[in-house]
């Protein structure tokens, strides 16, 4: 914990933001601290944070992380074995994946054709508002589907499916099948041992 706003790299140095010119260009794993900017017991109102990826405007451009574009992002997670950020994106309807290095691709979604959720390979599915999505240790995707009320799985190679909800807002716990299931604005996931 510090309230000392710098970056951490991988290979043990610390930098400060005088040393690095206020901006840090990822070329190895790092840890971003914003300090405390902001915090109360500063008295500074000021904000901080730290854009890991994208251009500031909303769209689906692929590419490196300062000109890739992103609509709404929501809660991304890691892929324990890619170790790539897997993110959905509500406004365009898709799911994608910054690699370490910093490169922006959908993985999954038909940023053209939002909407009704369609299960298929990957850019051809369809979601509805994804929000929030969790990776387990095989590498398989679970995405929440916002307004779509279903929970999807992608699989490593790609295929994408409903595996519990109708698709109707509401509260039906069906046992033994997801896929009759009702959920209401699902946000995300949790993962248990067990």
């Amino acid at each position: 914990h510090s309230h000392v706003p710098g970056v951490y790299t991988e290979s043990g140095k610390f930098l400060m933001p005088s040393e690095i010119g206020m901006e840090w260009q990822v070329d190895e794993p790092a840890i971003v601290n914003v300090g405390s900017v902001g915090q109360p017991r500063d008295g500074d109102t000021r904000s901080s944070f730290v854009t890991y990826a994208g251009d500031g405007t909303d769209g689906t451009k692929h590419g490196s992380r300062t000109v890739a574009q992103m609509s709404y992002p929501q809660s991304p997670a890691i892929d324990p074995i890619t170790k790539e950020l897997v993110v959905p994106m509500w406004g365009s309807g898709t799911v994608a994946r910054i690699t370490p290095m910093g490169r922006v691709n959908t993985f999954a979604g038909d940023s053209a054709n939002p909407g009704t959720d369609v299960d298929a390979l990957t850019l051809a599915a369809r979601f509805t508002a994804p929000t929030g999505l969790i990776v387990d240790a095989a590498g398989i995707t679970f995405v929440a589907g916002w307004t779509g009320h279903t929970v999807r799985k992608i699989t490593v190679g790609g295929t994408v499916n409903t595996v519990a909800g109708t698709g109707s807002y509401g509260d039906l716990d069906h046992g033994s099948d997801g896929l009759l299931a009702e959920f209401r604005n699902p946000l995300g996931f949790t993962i248990s041992g067990g």
